[in-house]
């Protein structure tokens, strides 16, 4: 059975469920999720479960549970109503001019780089609120730093929001109107929608994760905005939440919460600003020169801006009666209600002395069978021990006593102090059922516990039963893992013997076949070719030699041009397709040994067409002067074989130089084919303006 205390009302409602199925339900949802819902105050976690019931009409708590188990698309929704991403630009208005002024006054302006952290940033709201104001302030000031400001949340659809920036007219209600059509742009006319623009978007980046975990950056933050968040977190992990905020917040840094959440008990962090709760981390390390200083609290005004009242029984309605009735109440003290007071005081007092006994609140409480509630006591050293009745009525006197000498004081009637102190005995009985009932429920679950405890030894011991059973199987297959290793050595060696067999009747029958195919295409192929032959003549080109024909000129017939034994040199032929202008040259060196450098000295070398550097233009010019035209020339280089098995570079050095020298006349190089180890035999076929070659392993040519 747990309890949730309503707002507002001095009641306590039940939140029932069962132990056993909660645990079920969070299991589930964190090995899915990988969030820590333990973290979480109970109270708040059955609500958000209770709410997934109510709105899938579901009968029961173990209903709910089946229905998580079968629909994985639940636990995105319960991640959706779990989180809390209600929020809109610039909430709380004063806390960003409070952030504003921080950052003007606190040298925050002289780094180089301000660094914020906003966590959980739901759908990106405060982060955004931020950016604007920073770009803001940019804009005022010439040399304004450069910021970073990054989001967190645990809810991956809001992350998914926030990165898309279209927020609704809710979420913009607090902006002005000149900063809204600074920053925001109407998806439409007639939408209600705006998008923020792509200048803010960008400076702010967005990571899914769950802080009560850590962070994700190693970096340190400036200022760190954790606003509307610790009162979800169940008391015993804020401390750890703490801590991980801590460890990214900066050296004097500024970490912002919520107007209703504070901080008690923590050196590390000291509050300079009560109203919107801002805290300085490590002040005590502050210089005088700090610019945090001046914000700083005296130590007694922090202790009495922060120390907590002994009774909630003076709210607003008994200061405002002690004002204006206390004219009033200095005539109605008479000498017998002085006295009194005074022997009350006399008392108290004297009981004090005695005793020196002041209680606080339990460091440690332990619930033992017969109900003895252990406290630590501020004046002994000791430990006293008192039964929850007996704690009880003692605490309830004390608070009893307190308020009926202050309400003396105040002077009203006596009917007026029992009604108070009815009221009072009220809800003080109350929350010590709510105590009780926790008690009940802590005792429930360590039950529950040591049986699961002890369910745990059991398979332990099972476990390492079986573990022992497993080595030894382990060392039997072991053994057996060998033999069979043996046998599949003997197995994979005799199979690549069958395989050496195979490849080698393969081969043989291979040969055969195409033996007998062969005879029959050498046939064919011989009667073809003589032929061709017949019809065609054949041009064989000597090495180191250039022949140039044209159409008009061909009086021999010449349809084939030939080289026969192309070994590490070039061969390249140019065609004039359109005029049918042909040359073909054997180039045999890269350049001339002796530097040319006056265009007469070409001339006085006997075979240009030999030299790389110098073959193109002298083929062209003869091709101009057979009619041929510039545009239309086209290129085939064939040649540069590795007949040595080594790499020389005059090889490729030519084969580059005949390359530059056709770009450099723009003529398109139609083909190549060069490098390899064997030697080419080539045959340009005039008719058909088609290149065959054929290496020495190949038996026929192949057009290329």
């Amino acid at each position: 059975m747990r309890y949730e205390i309503i707002e507002g009302v001095n009641i306590i409602q039940p939140l029932e469920m069962d132990s056993d199925i909660y645990d079920k339900i969070i299991l589930k949802l964190e090995t899915e999720t990988h969030i820590k819902f333990k973290y979480y105050q109970n109270n708040y976690v059955i609500k958000r479960i209770k709410s997934r019931i109510n709105s899938l009409n579901l009968s029961s708590d173990g209903a709910y549970y089946d229905y998580l188990k079968n629909h994985p698309d639940e636990i995105d929704l319960f991640l959706d109503n779990f989180t809390i991403n209600y929020s809109y630009f610039f909430r709380n208005f004063n806390v960003f001019q409070e952030i504003k002024k921080l950052i003007e006054n606190a040298g925050l302006t002289q780094q180089d780089t301000i660094r914020i952290w906003s966590c959980p940033c739901a759908s990106g709201e405060e982060p955004y609120s931020l950016a604007i104001l920073f770009e803001e302030l940019k804009n005022d000031k010439k040399n304004f730093p450069n910021y970073e400001i990054i989001g967190s949340d645990i809810n991956p659809n809001a992350i998914k929001k926030a990165r898309l920036g279209i927020y609704g007219e809710h979420a913009l209600s607090e902006i002005p109107e000149k900063i809204k059509k600074k920053y925001f742009e109407r998806l439409s006319e007639s939408s209600l929608k705006y998008k923020l623009i792509k200048k803010i978007r960008t400076k702010v980046r967005f990571i899914n994760e769950d802080i009560t975990l850590g962070h994700q950056k190693s970096q340190k933050y400036d200022i760190i905005l954790c606003r509307n968040f610790i009162i979800y977190i169940d008391n015993i992990y804020r401390k750890e939440l703490l801590k991980n905020l801590k460890m990214v917040l900066k050296e004097q840094g500024i970490l912002i919460l919520g107007k209703t959440e504070k901080i008690r008990q923590d050196n590390a962090l000291e509050i300079i600003d009560p109203i919107n709760q801002f805290y300085i981390h490590n002040s005590e390390n502050v210089n005088d020169k700090y610019p945090y200083k001046s914000l700083l609290f005296k130590k007694n005004e922090q202790k009495r801006i922060s120390k907590p009242l002994n009774l909630k029984l003076q709210s607003r309605e008994f200061k405002t009666r002690e004002k204006s009735n206390k004219k009033h109440l200095q005539t109605r003290k008479t000498k017998k209600q002085i006295e009194q007071k005074r022997e009350k005081k006399n008392d108290k007092n004297e009981n004090d002395n005695k005793n020196s006994i002041k209680l606080i609140k339990p460091n440690k409480a332990k619930v033992k069978n017969d109900k003895i509630v252990e406290l630590e006591l501020e004046s002994e050293p000791n430990k006293t021990t008192y039964t929850l009745n007996e704690f009880n009525d003692k605490f309830a006197n004390q608070k009893i006593k307190g308020s009926q000498e202050k309400l003396e004081i105040q002077g009203e009637s006596s009917e007026q102090i029992q009604e108070n102190l009815k009221k009072l005995k009220e809800k003080i009985d109350k929350e010590i059922f709510y105590l009780d009932q926790q008690r009940d429920d802590l005792n429930n679950k360590i039950s529950i516990f040591q049986k699961k405890q002890k369910d745990f030894q059991l398979e332990k011991e099972q476990f390492i039963r079986k573990k022992l059973f497993f080595k030894q199987q382990k060392k039997q297959y072991e053994k057996e893992l060998k033999w069979f290793q043996k046998q599949k050595n003997q197995f994979e060696t005799n199979r690549e013997r069958f395989k050496v067999k195979r490849i080698q009747f393969l081969k043989e029958k291979r040969k055969f076949e195409s033996r007998l195919h062969n005879n029959k295409k050498n046939n064919d192929n011989i009667k073809k070719f003589e032929e061709k032959k017949r019809s065609l003549k054949e041009y064989i080109l000597p090495l180191g030699s250039h022949i140039l024909l044209s159409q008009n000129d061909n009086r021999l017939g010449i349809g084939l041009l030939s080289l026969y034994g192309l070994g590490s040199s070039y061969v390249l032929i140019l065609v004039d397709s359109v005029i049918k202008v042909y040359s073909m040259a054997h180039i045999l060196f890269s350049k001339p040994k002796n530097k040319i450098q006056m265009p007469e000295e070409v001339s006085a070398i006997e075979k240009p067409h030999q030299y790389a550097s110098l073959c193109v233009p002298y083929l062209i010019k003869r091709m101009l002067v057979k009619g041929a035209s510039e545009k239309m020339i086209s290129a085939y280089i064939i040649g540069g074989a590795q007949l040595f098995n080594k790499k020389y570079e005059s090889i490729m050095e030519t084969y580059n130089i005949l390359k530059e020298k056709l770009s450099a006349y723009n003529i398109e190089l139609l083909n190549s084919d060069i490098g390899g180890k064997s030697r080419r035999m080539i045959k340009y076929n005039l008719n058909e303006e088609k290149l065959y070659l054929r290496t020495e392993d190949e038996k026929s040519f192949k057009p290329l």
